[in-house]
């Protein structure tokens, strides 16, 4: 799932000469929400022991240590969190190209370098691209005055959507606060819903039906290594839309200029240490009987 782009950063980043940029403390207060806080106490420390668990069992000793930046996080003890490297295919002749292989594209293709070659010399400017640079999860600095340790986003549950004006705390700091206190239950605002309250259509129904006893068969066959609780499906959108059908396409194929579709996103989440996560987004374009040739009774994955 995409990260949402900030015009902001999160944590120290570095120039060309690799030199820290100073990070003011006034750059790090902005307003973001954090799932945590409609966690129960129990629920939190739950959170935190799992995400050192799970640092314990993945890493080796030496990659304990602090990330490029200096900074380790306060809830995993880990640095830098890489993220896995982007699959692309080349829209051409849709074989994938080679993690760290050079690319080319624009804001609607992407190609191979063997395909680049072969395009007309007309053909739109596309920028040259390599993946080679890593690309590692988000800080964010906690701004109690007492504490400014670092965390990961998604080891502190950061929503960069949605925000507020409150001063962020990390889950320590929570943790502490909740402690010092009788802490009073209270039900999770409407702005935080579980994956249960959003509601069922027939075609998550009959997923869950279908996906659920696989589920339960393998958490059974793996026994003390599945991680997570309960796996809900639910289907979060289906609209119509209509796709445009190149000039290219339509001197060569002769085909109708539009082609009408419906767009569906199902999504599978898991409850993981009282937060509900998604692990699996599924998006399809059907194109159903009524659409014309070439596409009729055709569904894009």
């Amino acid at each position: 799932v995409d990260t949402a782009t900030t015009a902001h950063t999160n944590g120290p980043s570095e120039d060309s000469a690799g030199e820290k940029e100073n990070v003011s403390p006034n750059s790090q207060r902005d307003a973001v929400s954090c799932a945590l806080e409609n966690l129960s106490l129990v629920d939190m420390k739950r959170h935190i022991e799992s995400s050192r668990r799970s640092e314990t069992r993945k890493r080796t000793r030496s990659q304990h240590r602090c990330g490029g930046h200096g900074l380790s996080c306060a809830v995993c003890n880990r640095g830098e969190l890489p993220f896995a490297p982007l699959v692309l295919y080349c829209m051409n002749c849709s074989t994938r190209i080679r993690q760290d292989g050079t690319y080319y594209c624009s804001d609607t293709f992407t190609c191979c370098r063997k395909c680049y070659k072969k395009l007309d010399s007309n053909v739109t400017l596309m920028q040259k691209k390599n993946d080679a640079e890593p690309q590692n999860e988000r800080w964010k600095q906690c701004e109690n005055s007492t504490c400014n340790k670092w965390v990961h986003f998604s080891c502190g549950l950061i929503n960069p959507i949605e925000r507020h004006g409150r001063p962020y705390s990390c889950p320590l700091c929570l943790v502490e606060d909740l402690e010092g206190r009788e802490e009073v239950p209270v039900e999770a605002p409407s702005s935080f819903p579980c994956a249960n309250d959003i509601p069922h259509t027939d075609l998550s129904r009959r997923l869950e039906e279908c996906v659920l006893p696989i589920f339960h068969r393998e958490v059974q066959r793996l026994a003390t290594n599945v991680i997570g609780g309960p796996v809900s499906i639910r289907q979060l959108s289906s609209t119509k839309q209509v796709v445009e059908v190149g000039k290219g396409m339509l001197q060569r194929y002769k085909q109708q200029p539009t082609l009408p579709f419906r767009s569906k996103a199902i999504v599978a989440f898991q409850n993981i240490d009282g937060v509900d996560v998604i692990v699996f987004v599924l998006y399809v374009h059907e194109f159903d009987g009524e659409c014309p040739s070439p596409n009729q009774n055709t569904v894009y994955i």
